[in-house]
């Protein structure tokens, strides 16, 4: 799993830590006072039962604390529903920056056979331009210096991680947490043969340098 998505989960989990902390700071005198107002009757009628209503709203409690979860993926609609590939591919087909684009349909679709590629939906987080030789000072794949020119972004939604799309010039349009759709094939799956990108109810779709050097499915002049 992506760094990004581990550091949204640590600070989710210490949150969560500290409003436990924060309730059961809150509930002590309360605790202490029902302790001491009920240890003379424990000693007085060492028979007698708790009362039931304590437990009832115990378990109460951590039921609906289990339950939450579940509920909220139920009242909340996924912003990423799970699609197939054909569902995938005739919404990249249809959108206006597709077909702006003049690429042809059938081809992209038996390029699609022809090479096993994956449709993938995705947020598009964080993206980075670099040019030729450009890079960060880490190894990480697609952030370290290359002679490849390339636009690279983190992918969350149908699959989480890096996403890598070979491109000689720098997207004029590009946002930060963009809706987006790429292929990308079983040999290299960090690369994206094409990207489609979505914002505000605008749109571009950005062919890779490989899909460019093949010559296939180019664009009609």
């Amino acid at each position: 799993m992506d760094w990004s998505i581990t550091l949204y989960y640590m600070i989710g989990f210490f949150v969560l830590i500290q409003g436990v902390l924060s309730l059961l700071h809150v509930a002590r005198p309360y605790v202490l006072r029902w302790i001491e107002l009920n240890s003379a009757r424990v000693e007085n009628s060492s028979g007698s039962k708790k009362p039931l209503s304590i437990f009832l709203i115990a378990g109460a409690f951590f039921f609906l604390v289990g339950a939450s979860l579940p509920l909220s993926e139920m009242l909340f609609q996924k912003r990423f529903p799970e699609l197939n590939q054909s569902q995938i591919f005739t919404q990249l087909n249809s959108s206006p920056a597709f077909l702006r684009s003049g690429v042809d349909s059938a081809c992209l679709q038996k390029l699609i056979d022809d090479e096993s590629l994956t449709g993938h939906t995705v947020r598009a987080l964080s993206p980075r331009y670099y040019e030729s030789g450009d890079g960060e000072s880490t190894a990480k794949q697609g952030y370290a210096p290359s002679e490849v020119a390339r636009l690279v972004f983190q992918g969350v939604g149908s699959r989480y991680g890096i996403v890598i799309l070979p491109i000689a010039q720098a997207p004029v349009f590009f946002p930060d947490a963009a809706d987006a759709i790429f292929y990308t094939g079983p040999d290299r799956p960090y690369n994206a043969w094409f990207v489609w990108v979505s914002k505000d109810d605008r749109q571009e779709f950005y062919p890779s340098e490989e899909l460019s050097s093949i010559g296939r499915c180019a664009p009609s002049q």
